[in-house]
């Protein structure tokens, strides 16, 4: 499933990007979809079964990709 990751700093984007990429899953820093809002402006967007909780507690919001649209996992 994809899913996108948003923060609230750049800084916290790229550590979990390093995370992901720790824990065997691509990630890539791209710019927040204009349907969602973000601190930073940037986002992660990665692919998973299962988000875990680290997961969970390292982001500011998760969202998965449903059809053409966004719906937010956790978070705000």
């Amino acid at each position: 499933m994809k899913y996108i990751a948003t923060f609230y700093s750049h800084y916290e984007a790229l550590t979990f990007k390093k995370y992901l990429e720790g824990i065997n899953i691509k990630g890539t820093l791209i710019s927040v979809p204009r349907s969602l809002s973000s601190s930073c402006g940037t986002c992660c967007q990665f692919f998973t079964d299962s988000p875990t909780l680290e997961m969970k507690e390292k982001v500011e919001a998760l969202y998965q990709a449903v059809c053409t649209d966004w719906v937010c996992v956790y978070g705000k």
